[in-house]
């Protein structure tokens, strides 16, 4: 071979196996036989474009490389939760164990919970579900809250003075704490206590959400 001449390749196709060959571009127009099905064969001229390295004798191409992997399917968007009605109750996410205890839902500006069982007694339960209720105080600047004791049937002195405390720092907050569907077990110890005269009490929870909506402010 001269040096410094680059000699081109040829690569092409068996006429009877279809085997693609690849020859150097000094056998062009020689005979021989196809190595793969060793039918006889021609090599045809060389063609600028044959790409291929040189010094490559008679012999089959390798093999075809190998498909690019498919591109990954489009990710799919989670859809996002539907919005609650303007005006309608939203649950709260509360991370406490005291959920199961109490029920926490934003009706407008007014945060409503609902204590989810007859008797608040354990020592537990009343720190957790009173710890629950004080940081609702925190959710808003001015809060509004409205606590629906429509399930209760005994509170205990100690959840008796958790709300007291409640009541006291909402008015500091220039909130308001309001209670309504109390039992008339319990109402008889805020009568007695005298809390009756503290609390804002309403009978029902349309009542009480109307009172938020008139503009009464407590005092």
């Amino acid at each position: 071979m001269d040096s410094g001449v680059f000699h081109v390749p040829i690569k092409f196709k068996c006429n009877s196996c279809q085997a693609v060959l690849v020859v150097k571009d000094e056998l062009a127009g020689k005979k021989g036989l196809c190595p793969k099905c060793q039918k006889p064969i021609t090599v045809p001229a060389a063609s600028p474009a044959s790409p291929a390295a040189d010094g490559l004798s008679l012999a089959v191409s390798p093999a075809q490389a190998p498909k690019p992997p498919p591109a990954p399917a489009p990710a799919v968007a989670k859809p996002e939760a539907p919005a609650a009605a303007s005006g309608g109750a939203s649950p709260l996410d509360m991370k406490s164990a005291a959920t199961r205890k109490l029920m926490v839902q934003k009706v407008g500006t007014v945060l409503v919970a609902t204590i989810q069982v007859q008797r608040i007694s354990e020592p537990p339960d009343i720190r957790e579900v009173g710890d629950a209720l004080m940081g609702l105080l925190d959710q808003a600047e001015k809060p509004q809250v409205l606590l629906d004791m429509n399930k209760v049937t005994y509170l205990p002195s100690s959840m008796i003075g958790k709300l007291t405390v409640m009541h006291k720092k909402a008015l500091e907050y220039k909130g308001s704490l309001r209670f309504c569907n109390i039992a008339p077990g319990v109402l008889e110890i805020f009568k007695i206590t005298r809390l009756d005269k503290v609390f804002k009490i309403y009978p029902d929870l349309n009542s009480a959400l109307n009172s938020f909506k008139s503009g009464y402010i407590d005092v």
